[in-house]
């Protein structure tokens, strides 16, 4: 039922969006979407995560995860400051797909934007991931940008197959994040840790997982409080639901990873 409900927004899109139209709309939707957003962004940035505590009463998350660089990452009313950027990276991607087409200066002036709020989010992982996507949704053709998706697709269904065996390198991993930045390279050793250990206790039940209520995780036996954190949607049903719902996770991953493409095409039917 879980990955039917995932699976509902693509059939949708399919059938209402997959045509050069239908995609056009949907780029320009989700532009027009971030420029609204960017504004309480902003006040969060200059007055600290404040927006859901004005509105609801309560603040969603963990304070601390909103501070970085000497600074604060917006949030308003997502559940964590990364979906903030991860939706600014979304827009931007395809601001600039319009500007390639387009080719005029407001669509410039809107990817300018659009960058300098993906810059105040903070977020190095996405900036990383943005740098690599941009130079080839602004270089390559619609069927190398939905083959460069597809690809994507195919490694996030293997990752946890991969990340399963011993010869992964998670030492050097962290030590080369560790060399370009110390405070990103501990939060990145502090995941990685966690995450192994969940694998290790995941595979003592491969099949079926370790079901719900917190089993899956690991609790200290002296004062009987959780060791681990889930950080990773994948780990997280492997160990509970087993190997095959932790796959199938991914491939709803892949899809969506895939269903990128889509900015590839639209690159081409914008205009």
């Amino acid at each position: 039922m879980l990955v039917f409900a995932h699976l509902v927004p693509f059939a949708l899109g399919y059938k209402y969006l997959s045509n050069p139209q239908g995609m056009s709309l949907l780029v320009r939707g989700l532009v027009l979407a971030l420029l609204v957003y960017s504004l309480p962004m902003m006040v969060e940035v200059r007055l600290s995560p404040q927006i859901n505590v004005w509105v609801y009463g309560y603040f969603q998350h963990d304070f601390v995860q909103t501070m970085r660089y000497n600074g604060f990452r917006p949030i308003v009313f997502l559940e964590h400051p990364l979906w903030v950027a991860f939706l600014c990276m979304t827009a931007l991607l395809c601001a600039i797909a319009l500007t390639r087409v387009i080719r005029n200066g407001k669509w410039y002036a809107i990817s300018g934007y659009l960058m300098m709020m993906l810059v105040m989010c903070k977020s190095m992982g996405v900036l990383l991931q943005f740098t690599i996507a941009a130079p080839l949704l602004w270089l390559a053709r619609p069927r190398q940008i939905i083959f460069a998706a597809m690809l994507l697709g195919v490694a996030v269904c293997a990752y946890p197959v991969v990340r399963a065996q011993p010869w992964m390198p998670i030492e050097k991993i962290v030590a080369t994040t560790n060399g370009a930045d110390a405070d990103r390279g501990q939060s990145l050793e502090f995941r990685l840790l966690n995450e192994t250990r969940l694998l290790q206790r995941a595979l003592e039940r491969p099949a079926f997982g370790w079901g719900g209520w917190g089993r899956p995780l690991i609790v200290d036996p002296a004062t009987a409080r959780y060791e681990t954190i889930t950080d990773g949607e994948w780990i997280r049903l492997w160990a509970s639901a087993g190997f095959s719902a932790s796959w199938r996770s991914s491939g709803c991953c892949s899809c969506r990873s895939s269903c990128s493409g889509a900015t590839g095409r639209a690159s081409g039917a914008a205009g």
